[in-house]
């Protein structure tokens, strides 16, 4: 603002021009510099930004089952008889794993793929045991999610269940039974003689898997055999006892 000269007028006095500085103007203050670095504001969304997951804890994932085992103390059986089947179950750690649900997959034979037959669940220690009850030649598999055991093979033979009725005043033997499991088969009868079979009688056993043979036999006392084949799915069968005509 330039200076403003006034002239001042007064009687016999020559006049003398005043000259008036600027008024004085309020003192800006002064701009941020483009250094300055600008407070931290809210995100766009109003919200401050979520930390990252390993700024507060990191953990490492869970063990999962990596091996299962299972294995069968007898491998040959009766039909009939209860074997136990066990194993065990081992995470990617190397420890047991606990509380563990374990799927017993069964394949009778003939069939062309594995069924679910039970579900166990591991102990403490991650391991588990099942009782099964094979009539035929039964393989079974162990899984727990991807990991899966190796193949446990039972063989079956076929149980014979007799019934002896012996007429001692006309020196007959009577015999007759069932078989387990039921079915066509042949069903023969020896007695042993000086350690060697001898042959007596011969019947095929209807779908049910009975039979009945009817020999007379000279009067004495006998080590009797009765015996099947082996058969699909199915080990041979026998049973011998002891008897006085």
């Amino acid at each position: 603002m330039r200076p403003v000269r006034t002239t001042l007028l007064t009687a016999g006095v020559l006049a003398v021009p005043l000259v008036l500085a600027p008024a004085a103007t309020a003192q800006e203050s002064p701009a941020p510099s483009s250094s300055s670095s600008p407070s931290p504001g809210p995100s766009a969304s109003g919200h401050s930004p979520s930390p990252s997951p390993c700024e507060t804890v990191c953990k490492s994932p869970a063990p999962t089952p990596d091996s299962v085992t299972l294995a069968s103390i007898h491998g040959v059986i009766t039909a009939g008889n209860s074997p136990t089947l066990s194993g065990h179950v081992r995470q990617t750690n190397g420890q047991p794993q606990p509380n563990g649900d374990v799927l017993i997959h069964a394949r009778q034979y003939g069939q062309m793929g594995y069924t679910v037959v039970a579900q166990v669940q591991t102990d403490a220690n991650g391991d588990f045991e099942i009782v099964v009850r094979p009539t035929i030649q039964t393989s079974y598999v162990a899984s727990v999610m991807d990991a899966r055991s190796t193949t446990v093979l039972v063989a079956v033979h076929t149980r014979i269940n007799i019934q002896w009725v012996i007429d001692h005043d006309h020196a007959v033997l009577d015999v007759g039974g069932s078989l387990t499991p039921a079915g066509q088969v042949r069903v023969g009868l020896a007695r042993v003689v000086s350690g060697r079979y001898e042959y007596l009688s011969e019947v095929r056993s209807t779908d049910a898997g009975e039979f009945r043979m009817t020999r007379p036999i000279p009067r004495g006392r006998y080590v009797l055999i009765v015996y099947t084949p082996q058969r699909p799915g199915n080990s041979p069968g026998s049973r011998s006892v002891s008897v006085t005509v």
